[in-house]
């Protein structure tokens, strides 16, 4: 399906190409989530643009936002608003006592893991309570894990968040620009692991000679 918003002006291109795939995923997730005003979600893989994204738009419903980052991303996600830990051992234990027993809801925005029981542990053992993006499979079914297909899409929302994002009021980090014919070298740092933000490819840019009269 596809899905066109025009980019405000205001707002660079590659910035607007990081939004949609970000933005569609976690304004999906928060919605089925049905994270709301007041309440306190816990976003673990926060340093991932899904999950960075899903901070903000968490924020911007008036939680109170618990994140596990690492330290490439945590000082932003405490300047952001939101109350920070590490993914190391004992996380299941700080963020209980963070949150004063088990937050509300729980996204699990992170990569492919095992950490899914140690988010149904911070769940209070409920893992209806607890949303992936990806790590779907046995484990998830067997826990009572929902996931983020169960939604209808939304990237309805892209235009709004385009607007904020030209306003200064929304982003999705870029980490590193690369020309088409590079995709590889984008795909190594992909995989790596270690991008710290999207990853953007561009086009060529085509010439056209101007016209002889």
């Amino acid at each position: 399906m596809a899905v066109w918003t025009p980019v405000p002006e205001g707002l660079d291109l590659v910035d607007a190409a990081a939004l949609p795939m970000a933005v569609e995923t976690a304004c999906r997730s928060l919605d089925i989530l049905a994270v709301a005003p007041g309440s306190t979600p816990f976003l673990y893989g926060a340093g991932t643009m899904i999950g960075f994204a899903a901070v903000r738009m968490a924020l911007m419903r008036g939680t109170r936002v618990i994140a596990a980052a690492g330290e490439n991303f945590a000082g932003r996600m405490r300047a952001l608003g939101a109350e920070v830990t590490a993914y190391a051992d004992g996380m299941v234990e700080r963020v209980i006592a963070i949150a004063s027993g088990a937050p509300d809801l729980i996204l699990d925005a992170g990569p492919v893991s095992n950490v899914l029981p140690d988010l149904v542990r911070i769940a209070g053992g409920d893992g209806t309570r607890v949303l992936t993006v990806s790590n779907h499979g046995p484990v998830a079914t067997d826990l009572g894990v929902r996931h983020s297909f169960e939604g209808g899409l939304r990237y309805n929302a892209v235009g709004e968040f385009a607007q904020r994002a030209a306003e200064g009021r929304f982003i999705v980090p870029v980490a590193h620009t690369f020309p088409l014919a590079a995709w590889r070298a984008a795909l190594a740092v992909s995989l790596s692991g270690h991008a710290h933000g999207k990853l953007v490819l561009l086009p060529e840019r085509r010439h056209t000679a101007p016209a002889v009269a």
